[in-house]
């Protein structure tokens, strides 16, 4: 591997007023020899997305087609803002640059050669709901469900015995569990071996019912036209691997290949890579990432393929260690706990911004107390008027106790955590003191029921073959046709070789022929109307003088009116989307296009919705209603935030007692120091109910890593915060301290917890 020197080679920018602004460190990584590859280790907040977009309008500058350029993220989020700023660069020269995530640059592949792969060329994108209900149905086809063996028991008994009929009728509950769990497991493992790159299911070496279940389930899915989202990448894979022209055709096209996030890549996507340079012989690679930030394991993600890519092809080195995000203080405290691992290119992160406060280490007796301090932290931070009208717009107007800051505003504040389960006391602590919050990682709005109900009529209008969505149909809403005669439907869709909406039409009842004609009145209103009025008429679908869909949510009470409230806001979606397609602007319509039918508004609004529906990117905040942000530690990767709770650092929480790499756990830390801007405080108690049992507690390891001088150390006057119960009532969260001040010299301890073909 070259590192940058002084002496390294740069190409001379033809726009000088491209590298404006940007750091050394910066200036080198775009200015890199343009035949070389090149890996650039970027530190948190260190600016590493304006260097890959400067990077690539210094391409375009030096006479690069920019349809040669290509660049790779992992969320349609990234993606969005990647080409929105390089639009602002370089102007219209950027609409002709790919960007695009692994799983679409993957889709428009398939798509492209859906015929070589045995798929129509309008084949259906499943989410996960939608996998593992085809997950259940391959156990029930390979004799692995054992509520289906005890229906068809149940059905062989007859009237004949009717005390064995309920007998096994009341094993129904627990053997519809056991089939849950096992479809679970089995889905689990199927992704994770289509993370692994183990497709097609013979590549997998270990037998059993996990196996026998993967291959079933691939058979289901090819009957259904259909295809998971993992299989957006794999199956390109297996398709480069068997037709090899196909791969150097692909690869072909492609001059400058970019990579965005390259810590967090998994075997599938390495090998990905691999294929679309044309294993590095092709494509000139320029790869951003930091193993320090590589927290995603469990998932398939392995820092080593940064090794790996080094040792493979050499690239030219440069590290980006200026940040422009945290303090010194919170600076020095990440460096010193990360270089604890081993395997990582040392670097060592630094800013031109002042000092700033020390990190604030707080001791509390239990999680109820710990939860009730922190919330009465916010309300210091928001005293005044805080709960009055300013409170509206999330102002803090004054501080009190250790909060120096003025007018900082509630979305600046951020409470992280190792697992969800942390949050339930630090929710109730925020209501009981009435701070409004948000919980990043909730039920994403594409994956909403009620948006999911909406969207299958949708999908049905736009193919008639979707064979899934024409089953949601048939109870979103209710129409009179119950699971029995749906599932008689389907089995003699699948023994005829014909869609599920062709069986209707053989064998349909009255109220069937009737979801037939209002499907056919919805096809009617959109040839005519358009995309906007076809959703709307989608809100308002009755069956056979049943509810609509509006109708039938609206009995459910409030909840039932947020529904309603998210399907408008799907109305509005679908309806800016048209006003979008009829100007033409930011929708692609060209051959590459994800849509079915590139032509088509509906084809490409539903392209455009599978996409999303899979991506990993954060919920965006309503910027009308500031409020505090709850989240896990994984979901706070690429978000910042002037004031940062960090709670529950104590062994076994955190790191984790499950944690099978340590050197994870503690990068997973280092996310969490560095998403500070101004502010940071960790949390840790003395004891802890856990698993319904209230134990000691340690504090974590990865505070004890954290130097002493750069910490302030606290303890909350027990009276003041012991006295707070689980009362709904609001709350004054005001109180003293005791211990406050240095403990440089002193020292923080814990105990310990006992417990294929390579396409370069």
């Amino acid at each position: 591997m070259s590192s940058s020197s002084p002496a390294l080679r740069e190409e001379q920018p033809q726009n000088s007023n491209l590298c404006g602004g940007l750091n050394p460190a910066q200036h080198k990584a775009v200015l890199l020899p343009m035949d070389a590859h090149a890996e650039v280790i970027a530190g948190a907040g260190t600016g590493k997305t304006r260097v890959l977009i400067t990077r690539i309008a210094h391409l375009i500058a030096q006479a690069v087609p920019p349809a040669s350029i290509l660049a790779v993220t992992f969320t349609n989020k990234a993606k969005g803002e990647m080409t929105e700023r390089l639009l602002k660069l370089v102007g219209e020269k950027a609409s002709a640059v790919r960007i695009g995530t692994y799983h679409g640059i993957g889709l428009r592949i398939l798509k492209k050669h859906h015929q070589i792969l045995g798929l129509p060329q309008f084949f259906q994108i499943l989410d996960q709901d939608e996998s593992k209900l085809l997950v259940r149905r391959a156990m029930d086809d390979i004799g692995l469900s054992k509520e289906y063996a005890l229906k068809a028991q149940i059905k062989s008994v007859g009237k004949g015995d009717e005390k064995e009929a309920e007998r096994l009728k009341a094993l129904l509950k627990e053997a519809r569990e056991e089939d849950k769990e096992l479809a679970d497991k089995a889905y689990h493992d199927i992704s994770t071996w289509k993370e692994q790159n183990l497709y097609p299911p013979h590549k997998v070496s270990v037998e059993g019912d996990h196996k026998n279940i993967y291959t079933a389930y691939e058979g289901f899915k090819q009957r259904h036209h259909a295809l998971d989202f993992a299989d957006l990448v794999v199956r390109c894979n297996d398709l480069f691997q068997r037709f090899p022209d196909i791969a150097r055709q692909e690869s072909g096209m492609i001059r400058h290949l970019l990579i965005d996030e390259f810590q967090d890549i998994n075997e599938t996507q390495y090998l990905f890579i691999g294929y679309l340079s044309g294993r590095g012989r092709g494509a000139r690679l320029f790869t951003v990432g930091d193993q320090d930030q590589s927290i995603y394991g469990w998932r398939g993600s392995d820092p080593s393929f940064m090794t790996r890519f080094a040792e493979k092809l050499s690239p030219e080195l440069v590290l980006l260690e200026e940040n422009y995000r945290c303090s010194p203080v919170i600076l020095e405290a990440a460096n010193k706990v990360i270089r604890e691992n081993k395997n990582r290119i040392d670097k060592n992160l630094f800013t031109s911004r002042e000092i700033g406060d020390k990190i604030r280490l707080v001791t509390l007796q239990s999680g109820l107390q710990e939860a009730n301090w922190i919330a009465g932290q916010i309300q210091q931070l928001c005293s005044g008027a805080a709960h009055g009208n300013n409170a509206a717009h999330g102002e803090i107007s004054k501080h009190g106790g250790d909060c120096k800051s003025e007018n900082v505003v509630l979305s600046e504040i951020a409470i992280l955590y190792r697992s969800n389960a942390m949050s339930n006391e630090i929710e109730k602590a925020l209501t009981r003191f009435g701070i409004p919050y948000r919980i990043f990682g909730a039920t994403k709005f594409y994956d909403r029921k009620e948006i999911k109900d909406a969207l299958s009529w949708a999908k049905v209008v736009a193919n008639a073959q979707d064979n899934i969505s024409m089953e949601r149909v048939f109870s979103a809403p209710k129409c009179g046709v119950g699971p029995g005669t749906i599932e008689k439907l389907r089995r003699q869709a699948e023994q005829d070789g014909i869609s599920l909406m062709e069986a209707c039409r053989q064998t349909g009842t009255p109220k069937v022929q009737a979801v037939l004609d209002k499907l056919e009145t919805l096809h009617t209103i959109y040839a005519n109307s358009g995309l906007s009025t076809l959703f709307k008429a989608i809100l308002e679908v009755s069956v056979d003088g049943q509810d609509s869909l509006e109708r039938s949510y609206l009995k459910d009470g409030k909840d039932g009116q947020d529904r309603v409230d998210n399907l408008y806001e799907m109305l509005n979606t679908a309806a800016a989307f048209a006003s979008r397609w009829e100007i033409g602007g930011h929708i692609d319509r060209s051959t590459e296009s994800n849509a079915t039918d590139p032509d088509d508004p509906l084809s490409s609004f539903l392209a455009e919705v599978v996409l999303l529906s899979g991506d990993t990117s954060h919920q965006t905040q309503d910027e009308d209603t500031p409020t505090v942000s709850l989240m896990t530690l994984h979901k706070s990767k690429g978000l910042e935030f002037g004031y940062v709770f960090m709670l529950a650092l104590e062994e076994g929480i955190f790191p984790s007692s499950r944690a099978e790499d340590m050197e994870e756990e503690r990068r997973l830390f280092y996310v969490g120091v560095t998403r500070a801007k101004h502010v940071l405080t960790m949390t840790y108690t003395e004891s802890r109910f856990l698993h319904g049992q209230q134990r000691a507690a340690a504090i974590s390891r990865f505070v004890g890593e954290v130097p002493p001088h750069l910490v302030d150390l606290i303890r909350p006057v027990d009276r003041v915060w012991s006295e707070m119960g689980s009362d709904d009532q609001p709350v004054n969260g005001r109180g003293g301290f005791e211990g406050d001040g240095d403990i440089a010299g002193d020292e923080f301890h814990y105990t310990e917890d006992p417990e294929d073909e390579d396409a370069w």
